[in-house]
């Protein structure tokens, strides 16, 4: 994907998911953000913006319904979900909330989730 087609389509989707989490719209704000999975693209603008997007909608989700969001995704969204906990981690802000969801994934999908998230070098 060229470069200013992918900021394009992310700027979109950044739109998107900020609208969703202004509406308490959280488990859309995580599919939208989720499942077309990461972006094919070597552009380390997009992977920015899109682990900004990817931070944003998973600030939206209130600890008490980090659960509940789980048990609605299908195994490639909590898949490409546990790859930006870990990138978002890197960054050092939010990572109690971040470490929630870690939890949370890894009592979802065991051992297997971890392993897809440490081995996928897309993100």
């Amino acid at each position: 994907m060229a470069d200013a087609q992918c900021m394009e389509n992310l700027q979109a989707l950044d739109a998107q998911v900020s609208g969703m989490c202004s509406g308490s719209n959280a488990l859309g704000a995580i599919r939208a953000a989720f499942e077309n999975g990461v972006p094919k693209t070597k552009s380390d603008e997009c992977k920015a913006l899109m682990t900004s997007i990817a931070g944003k909608a998973i600030g939206c989700v209130s600890d008490s319904d980090i659960g509940y969001i789980i048990g609605e995704l299908s195994q490639d969204e909590k898949n490409t979900l546990m790859k930006y906990v870990f990138k978002c981690m890197a960054s050092g802000e939010n990572c109690g909330s971040l470490l929630k969801w870690h939890s949370a994934l890894y009592d979802d999908g065991g051992v297997g989730i971890l392993m897809r998230a440490l081995v996928d070098r897309k993100v």
